[in-house]
């Protein structure tokens, strides 16, 4: 048996069953009775069979011939052939164990239950090939057992090994299949876990960003948090101290005020004694016109002279204070800087962080200065002439009636009235040294100049004092809001 020829035919193929045989091909097999006598004339030798199983074997070598040449046909004839060995060995098998007559010898096969008789041609037989018949996978059919294995059947051993060899083929099929699977989804797996790790990387370096940026913010926030604690914290040290200016312009207001009060009541003494003086002189005058008239009209012209030219200063005086004059510029000035300070923006007005200690120490300077009621540009001077009250006046008394007594006492509110303008910085010729003239004559005017530049200065004073309570308020109102740093 050529064994090439069955691993051909079953590699190729890859082992697949066919159906059963039609009646009109399983009557090729069938043992006509010509033949059965001619086997049976052999005396049931066993030189007969094995001729016999060789005409089969001659037969099969022709189905496989043919079947290379039309993959249809060769596994048909491939089965064919499978079925008449197996007939061949159950033939043997029962020669083996029995001898038989010159009759016709007539086997049915136990697979072919319709196929009719088997007849061992004496010539090989052509085949055709059917390219319509269909074909089903091949199913293996298991091994004969050594029990009923005929000896001297090498094709049925041949067709298990190649069956077996077939079934090894395809179980190493089976299992490169399933290694190359196992591994492509090694590699699928392997890139899938690179794939996670490089998203579990890019995830952390953004949680680790998103770490630090909250961490950039929360900075941030405490340092606003503590710029808006200063700004607070200076801003009520801002209205604590506007608030002791207040009171100590209020307090100033009202010393000022008495001053004035007490000036008041010395020119009123002033005049009387003046008026009494006067009296006294008319009297003198009178009494000397009775002793010598040349005497009297001289006296007199004089005393005229000397008093007309006083009245005429003290009207002088009158109508040059009365008179409406222009505003100093410093007043426009200021009232200008408060206009555009209110007109604009908030914003502005509120302070850098960084410049609050010197604006304090500014402020706390201006206020200070403005306390002790100089406008001086060292501290020093400021506290070296502090406001001293002046002494109180004396109640008008009717025996004070010496001029010498009355001179003194305008001296000495003439001085005071001077000490305290010069001090303030008031503006005009009392206070400036532009008046060279006495001032004891013009105690009046110069009272009534006094009083409208301090009734001036205190307004302007209220002014100011208005502004930095305005400021106060705005750099509260800001603190609490969170006002940007300009």
């Amino acid at each position: 048996v050529n064994s090439s020829l069955y691993s051909k035919a079953f590699c190729s193929y890859q082992v697949e069953s066919m159906k059963p045989l039609s009646a009109a091909e399983s009557s090729d097999f069938t043992v006509s009775p010509q033949s059965g006598a001619k086997i049976g004339s052999s005396s049931g030798s066993v030189m007969s069979s094995a001729a016999a199983a060789a005409d089969l074997i001659k037969t099969l070598d022709s189905a496989f011939a043919n079947m290379n040449q039309n993959a249809v046909a060769a596994a048909r004839d491939a089965e064919e052939a499978r079925r008449n060995a197996r007939t061949a060995s159950e033939l043997a098998r029962l020669y083996q164990q029995q001898s038989y007559g010159a009759g016709a010898v007539r086997v049915a096969p136990a697979s072919f239950s319709d196929a009719g008789e088997l007849r061992f041609p004496s010539t090989p037989k052509s085949y055709t090939v059917d390219h319509s018949r269909t074909f089903t996978p091949f199913t293996p059919l298991t091994p004969t057992s050594t029990r009923k294995r005929p000896d001297g059947s090498p094709a049925e051993d041949v067709l298990t090994l190649s069956l077996e060899l077939e079934r090894t083929k395809q179980a190493l099929a089976d299992e490169r299949a399933m290694h190359d699977e196992s591994r492509l989804e090694l590699e699928k797996s392997t890139q899938k876990n690179t794939d996670y790790e490089d998203q579990m990387e890019h995830m952390m370096n953004q949680k680790e960003t998103e770490r630090e940026h909250h961490e950039n913010a929360v900075f941030s926030l405490q340092t606003d948090l503590e710029i808006a604690t200063r700004r607070v914290k200076a801003a009520e040290e801002d209205a604590e101290q506007a608030l002791e200016l207040a009171k100590t312009n209020v307090e100033a207001r009202e010393q000022v005020e008495e001053w004035l009060q007490r000036a008041m009541d010395e020119i009123q003494t002033l005049r009387a004694h003046i008026t009494a003086q006067q009296q006294q002189q008319q009297l003198q005058l009178l009494s000397q016109a009775s002793s010598s008239p040349e005497r009297l009209a001289a006296s007199s012209d004089s005393q005229s002279t000397e008093t007309g030219g006083a009245l005429e200063t003290i009207v002088e005086e009158d109508i040059d204070t009365n008179m409406p004059s222009r505003p100093a510029r410093a007043l426009v000035a200021a009232g200008r800087s408060i206009l555009q300070r209110s007109m604009k923006e908030p914003m502005v007005l509120v302070p850098s962080p960084g410049d609050a200690a010197e604006r304090r120490r500014r402020i706390k300077e201006r206020l200070d200065s403005a306390a002790s009621g100089s406008n001086y540009d060292s501290p020093s001077s400021s506290k070296s002439s502090p406001l001293t009250p002046p002494p109180k006046a004396q109640p008008p008394q009717h025996h004070l009636g010496t001029s010498v007594e009355a001179m003194d006492i305008c001296r000495r509110a003439t001085k005071q009235l001077k000490e305290s303008g010069k001090r303030l910085r008031l503006a005009g010729r009392w206070w400036t040294g532009m008046y060279n003239g006495p001032d004891e004559l013009h105690l009046d005017a110069m009272a009534r100049h006094y009083c409208m530049e301090v009734e001036n200065l205190v307004e302007k004073k209220s002014k100011e004092i208005n502004e930095l309570e305005s400021l106060c308020s705005l750099w509260e109102g800001g603190s609490a809001s969170g006002p940007k740093v300009v």
